[in-house]
């Protein structure tokens, strides 16, 4: 039982250890990218804060006659560098995602500017279509009013102007299908590059109707929440467990006096079987001893 008990507690060191490193290595980075300038400057002040950070409160669980002032600053010190460090750790994080939403925005004004050439095509079909309706329904009017043969020659007159129109149409409808294929292309790329925050738009579809247009809010608002829980979260871990293996009246520093007690009475125990075990033989060797004499008498009698 006991044993099970203490590897819980070292496990859990272990863990919030863990814990801390990864939160440390994140605020590393994060103030190279907050501060830049020279990177081994910045590295050397980031692992100076996150020690200290991970120092002190370790130092503040074993020392137990320490006046309350010290206590007070010392513990201000830690939450300053918690504060400095979940900053950084924000600076981290929102660089890896800084890169893909620059490229959904770039996809969107690219998306945007093909609907609007889209659009701006269709207008220009749309005066060109309509000369050749009417076109269309003079000739009709015409055969109508049976004026077939002076409707063929109004026809040949404006047969020059129809093939014009026709294949102005037909080179603006070939060059918008190239732009709608080349928009369909942008819009399957921004869903590929937008699958990479596939759960979080899912979450966000709970709370918003459209969650693409809230999806940046929303990985901000999941950062912020890492910020604030994951740094914490170590440190209560790895001063949790070094509070149980130091403290000698909580349950594993007994389970552990126990232990040791044990280990002890078995050691006399051994040591008490190991004495008479010494005795046992010594006893056994006499008797042989006595033994092999007394088989001297009896040859000797006999002879």
């Amino acid at each position: 039982m006991f044993n099970v008990s203490i590897s819980v507690t070292w496990f859990l060191l272990i863990v919030g250890l863990f814990v801390e490193i990864l939160a440390s290595f994140l605020g590393v980075m994060g103030l190279q990218t907050i501060f830049g300038g020279s990177v081994i400057l910045m590295t050397l002040i980031g692992i100076g804060i996150e020690s200290a950070k991970v120092l002190i409160p370790i130092w503040l669980t074993i020392q137990h006659r320490i006046s309350k002032l010290r206590k007070v600053l010392l513990w201000s010190a830690v939450v300053i560098l918690m504060l400095i460090n979940a900053v950084s750790v924000y600076g981290t994080l929102t660089r890896f995602s800084r890169d893909v939403f620059n490229k959904v925005t770039v996809i969107n004004n690219e998306i945007k500017d093909l609907e609007l050439r889209i659009e701006s095509i269709d207008q220009r079909i749309e005066p060109r279509q309509k000369t050749l309706d009417q076109f269309d329904r003079a000739m009709d009017v015409y055969i109508n009013k049976d004026y077939v043969t002076r409707g063929l020659r109004e026809r040949r007159k404006d047969e020059t102007e129809r093939n014009e129109l026709f294949e102005a149409i037909t080179v603006l409808r070939d060059e918008q299908l190239e732009l709608k294929k080349n928009l369909n292309n942008m819009i399957a790329e921004r869903t590929r590059v937008e699958g990479d925050f596939g759960a979080l738009r899912e979450l966000t579809s709970v709370f918003v109707p459209n969650p693409n247009e809230h999806l940046q809010v929303s990985y901000l608002i999941f950062i912020f929440a890492i910020m604030i829980c994951f740094q914490p979260l170590g440190l209560m871990m790895v001063r949790s467990s070094i509070s149980e293996l130091t403290d000698p009246t909580s349950e594993t520093a007994k389970l552990r006096k126990k232990q040791r007690e044990l280990a002890a009475k078995r050691k006399v125990v051994e040591k008490d079987i190991q004495s008479k075990s010494k005795f046992l033989l010594q006893k056994q060797e006499e008797l042989e001893l006595k033994e092999r004499v007394l088989q001297h008498k009896v040859h000797t009698m006999e002879d």
